[in-house]
């Protein structure tokens, strides 16, 4: 009797260890994925706003290092071109601008509710790459006469934006889940020569696919 009751006890703890072996169910470390991200921003002083960045193709990626912690970073690109043509007294104004825009955040996500089944919610902080290709002809025509004034800028920049903002997942399936992320920065840098504060905001949405087990 003393016996069965010895081994009845091991086989018990025996699958009590056991069973806490068994990892818990969790969402792949990696996610890659495909969405849209916008951009904008104002220069402040100078009453501008900055060549904006409108629902761009984007590529994005994210690796957890744990439930709460992981890094998120994407790759944006868009190729915008602005024509105008106006006519005033005395002259003609033609203006040609194509700009080239490549953005790049790199975020750190800090997940407020890891153990939430489905929907998530978290924060963001880190810094945003964005260069800038620009190429800006502007020509003025003058009525009675043939003269003709053109100003051409070519410019590449590279701008870098601290900030920090808001994440929201929602895990569709163990594997799929969309996202949406907004973000609100401020050029490093403060006020140059050049250009004035910036501040700027980003958006993107998108879904993504857990990739491994």
């Amino acid at each position: 009797m003393k016996a069965s009751v010895l081994v009845l006890a091991g086989l018990a703890a025996a699958g009590s260890a056991r069973a806490q072996s068994v990892p818990t169910p969790t969402e792949p470390a990696w996610r890659v994925g495909l969405g849209l991200t916008s951009m904008s921003g104002y220069y402040v002083g100078t009453n501008t706003a900055v060549d904006d960045i409108s629902w761009a193709p984007t590529l994005h990626a994210r690796y957890a290092w744990s439930p709460r912690l992981a890094a998120r970073s994407s790759v944006a690109y868009q190729r915008r071109q602005v024509d105008r043509d106006e006519s005033g007294p005395g002259q003609r104004f033609v203006k040609h601008k194509v700009i080239h825009s490549t953005l790049v955040p790199l975020l750190l996500e800090v997940t407020l509710n890891p153990a939430a089944p489905k929907f998530h919610v978290g924060l963001l902080g880190g810094l945003t790459l964005r260069y800038s290709d620009i190429n800006d002809q502007e020509t003025y025509f003058y009525s009675g006469t043939t003269n003709t004034s053109t100003q051409n800028r070519v410019e590449k920049r590279l701008d870098t934006f601290l900030g920090g903002g808001l994440s929201l997942r929602y895990q569709a399936t163990p594997r799929w889940a969309v996202v949406a992320d907004g973000t609100l920065g401020a050029r490093l840098g403060g006020k140059t020569q050049y250009y004035e504060w910036l501040p700027s905001a980003t958006l993107l949405v998108g879904v993504g696919y857990g990739l491994g087990k």
